[in-house]
C-alpha cells in the first residue's frame, strides 16, 4: 500500500511540475489580462479573488484595476463587502474583444491566383 501511495505521489508531482512549466511559459498581453479581470467581475468580487483567478500579482492588479475604474469599466460596490464588479461599458468591451479568436478560412480566389502565379515564376 505504501508503494501505491508513493507511485501516486510521484505521478501527481510530475503532473504538477509539467502543468506549472506549461503555464509559466504562456505570456499574456494587456488586453488578455483586462478581459480576464472583466469576466471575473461579472458578479461582485473582492480584490483577492480577482488576484488569484486572473493569475496576476498585487502590483499588476492595482494598476489594471485603477485603469478599469478610471475608464468606467468596473465600479466599486460597498453593500455586502468592499468589492468590484463590471459595468455595462465593461461588458460591452468584453463582448467586443472576448471572441477575437479568428477562424482560418479559405483564401479568396484572387489571392490564390496571385500565389499560383508567384509559384510558377519560381
Amino acid at each position: 500500500m505504501l508503494k501505491t501511495r508513493k507511485l501516486y505521489y510521484l505521478r501527481y508531482r510530475v503532473h504538477v511540475v509539467l502543468t506549472q512549466n506549461i503555464q509559466s511559459d504562456i505570456r499574456r498581453d494587456k488586453l488578455d489580462i483586462i478581459l480576464r479581470i472583466l469576466s471575473i467581475g461579472n458578479s461582485p468580487v473582492k480584490k483577492t479573488h480577482i488576484l488569484y483567478k486572473a493569475g496576476i500579482n498585487f502590483y499588476q492588479l492595482s494598476r489594471y484595476l485603477d485603469l478599469l475604474l478610471k475608464t468606467g469599466m468596473m465600479e466599486p460596490v460597498n453593500e455586502p463587502f468592499l468589492a468590484f464588479r463590471t459595468t455595462e461599458k465593461g461588458r460591452v468591451m468584453l463582448n467586443l474583444f472576448g471572441g477575437t479568436e479568428l477562424e482560418v478560412t479559405e483564401a479568396p480566389d484572387f489571392l490564390s491566383k496571385v500565389v499560383e502565379a508567384e509559384v510558377r515564376k519560381i
